[in-house]
């Protein structure tokens, strides 16, 4: 997770701000009701033996740690051998520092891409206009390079790939969900990018980006993390959330900030993806649940101190945030969802 080197305004955007709380009671009336899904609640370690070697894939240093770092915990604790693969470089030293003592503490090799971060590697992602937009076709060669790299460790003996769904739309994470997706004789499922899922209406509307939907199970639990809403609902959910980080309080004036805003959302405010019956591609959830997560995650997000508090203030604002996420999803307590695609196609009569 990358925060943009600055907030050049490529033209104005006008946000409408409609407040959105995962706590209320219901959904706002958007017209479509939040859809029922299964969600498999065996542990994500029982799905391997313990001698397993799974990869889990960061775009940056501290994706894997705000997004999976219970279920990578699991993993090593039911003796799995784990390597967390940090694909592009920061520029900054502190935060390769931060991922080196957050894998000592999770007991895990950690390997390095040979790519740097998109704001480096790319005068153009400077500008957040074109960091969260969608990738272009000119990042194809990178995502193969990346598919390769990740699929010789694969063929090594990877059984596993824990992987970013690509919440948000930053550009490094596109690339990444890409080059997993393509990956051959791997069991690949895809964490939520955390702290970007948190927002309300992120992981539908990056379903209907990818053409998927989830797998729904008849009478199952309502599911308000699942529900898309009205473009206006949306949109300002989207800019509430980033008018409130530190990111913005703090590196942008006021008279500023909603043009920064703006900067960020109007890439995916032009194409913003509709919502379609026609899915071609399906995912399951599965949940990683107890006592242990809200400990292990909150843990976890406190070893990268320059990155946590550009999202919020604090680490009891964190917790708030995720203790809401989970309580919107349905459960009682922080979880850590990841998603797996399943095939769909009709048995032959």
């Amino acid at each position: 997770m990358t925060a943009p080197a600055d907030f050049a305004v490529n033209g104005a955007a006008r946000i409408t701000r409609i407040r959105y709380d995962w706590g209320a009671r219901s959904p706002p009336r958007c017209g479509v009701d939040a859809t029922a899904f299964a969600l498999d609640r065996v542990q994500w370690l029982a799905m391997s033996d313990g001698s397993a070697h799974v990869l889990y894939v960061s775009p940056h240093a501290d994706d894997v740690a705000f997004s999976a770092a219970a279920q990578l915990a699991r993993d090593v604790a039911a003796g799995a051998r784990a390597t967390l693969l940090t694909l592009f470089e920061p520029p900054e030293p502190e935060r390769r520092a931060e991922d080196e003592a957050f894998a000592r503490a999770a007991d895990v090799e950690l390997v390095r891409g040979d790519w740097a971060d998109a704001i480096v590697r790319r005068r153009r992602y400077r500008s957040p206009a074109q960091l969260f937009a969608p990738m272009r076709a000119d990042e194809a060669p990178l995502v193969e390079a990346v598919r390769a790299m990740l699929q010789a460790r694969v063929d090594a003996g990877a059984r596993r790939v824990v992987a970013p769904l690509g919440i948000g739309g930053h550009v490094d994470h596109q690339i990444a969900h890409a080059a997993c997706r393509a990956l051959v004789g791997a069991d690949v499922a895809y964490y939520e990018d955390t702290p970007y899922v948190l927002t309300p209406f992120q992981l539908p509307r990056r379903f209907a980006r990818l053409g998927a939907a989830a797998v729904a199970a008849t009478g199952g639990a309502r599911d308000a993390t699942l529900s898309r809403g009205s473009v206006r609902a949306e949109l300002g959910a989207a800019a509430d959330t980033w008018l409130a980080a530190p990111l913005i309080q703090e590196r942008v004036g006021p008279r500023m900030r909603k043009l920064a805003v703006a900067a960020i959302l109007t890439p995916e405010w032009t194409r913003w993806p509709r919502r379609s019956r026609a899915a071609t591609r399906r995912f399951q959830a599965s949940l990683v649940a107890g006592d242990d997560v809200a400990p292990r995650k909150l843990d976890a997000v406190a070893v990268y101190a320059t990155q946590w508090r550009l999202f919020y203030r604090s680490l009891d604002d964190w917790r708030v945030a995720l203790e809401r996420y989970a309580r919107a999803m349905g459960q009682g307590a922080i979880v850590e969802r990841v998603w797996r695609e399943v095939d769909v196609t009709p048995a032959a009569p």
